[in-house]
């Protein structure tokens, strides 16, 4: 996924937003990035938390995965 997936923002430079070790996805490092706009969300913690939450499901998602399948 180095090419980025559709609805999350672009990862950064060298860095992948999702990474298959076998039948178990990783990944790290969302934050509360506008996809659009690529700049970091205005409204104080709980937008930058939702944000960061759609981030995440947008990037299981292109995966076609789902929170329900986050192990913690």
């Amino acid at each position: 996924y180095l090419n980025g997936i559709p609805g999350a923002p672009a990862p950064a430079q060298f860095f992948s937003q999702l990474v298959w070790a076998g039948d178990t996805a990783y990944l790290a490092g969302q934050i509360a990035l506008d996809p659009t706009t690529n700049k970091l969300v205005s409204g104080g913690l709980a937008a930058e938390t939702e944000r960061t939450i759609d981030n995440i499901e947008a990037v299981l998602a292109g995966a076609g995965l789902k929170l329900a399948d986050v192990a913690r």
